[in-house]
């Protein structure tokens, strides 16, 4: 399948033109989907009902690409970037990393946690690398659009955070008190 061929060269970090990436939405939404079913697999605050935990990973995930999707092309486009074809495909492929995540969990926690963090990185890097490569943008403007995003991707998962704890679904960590 050529989804599958291409999310592995892009996490080999080999991209093509963006022309090249086109693939029917029905499939791009069944990756976010096993993307998002593998995220919820490895939530372990999450106490919601199965439906709820998936449909929450779920609309995060699509959310998520649609909203970076935004970010960066406007950014390319201000920059000079004119092609007419989306980064949309591109997105959802690069975060094919992430798939990797839940096999963090065999090992210890420190271990763990660090190649999470290294996974997360590379992830970011393969997004950056792949959309440059295929849109023949510099690497450190396209760097600079991910970087946009982030307060509005931290935005997005605070309000979706918020409103799974208020329905009962998560529960998130409360700050210590203070000990004056």
């Amino acid at each position: 399948m050529r989804l599958i061929d291409d999310l592995i060269e892009l996490a080999c970090l080999r991209a093509r033109p963006l022309a090249e990436y086109r693939h029917p939405a029905w499939q791009l939404l069944c990756a976010l989907l096993i993307l998002s079913v593998i995220n919820s697999a490895s939530a372990e605050n999450f106490t919601g009902p199965l439906p709820a935990r998936l449909g929450f990973f779920a609309v995060f995930a699509l959310l998520e690409s649609v909203l970076v999707t935004a970010v960066l092309t406007l950014w390319l486009r201000l920059s000079g970037w004119r092609e007419r074809d989306s980064l949309w495909p591109l997105v959802v492929l690069s975060s094919g990393v992430q798939a990797l995540e839940p096999l963090t969990s065999w090992l210890g926690e420190a271990a763990g946690q660090t190649l999470s963090g290294l996974l997360a990185v590379y992830s970011i890097l393969v997004l950056v690398l792949g959309v440059a490569r295929a849109t023949g943008m510099p690497a450190w403007r396209v760097a600079a659009g991910v970087v946009m995003f982030l307060p509005l991707g931290a935005m997005l998962l605070a309000v979706m955070l918020g409103a799974a704890a208020d329905m009962g679904w998560v529960t998130l960590p409360v700050a210590p008190a203070d000990a004056n």
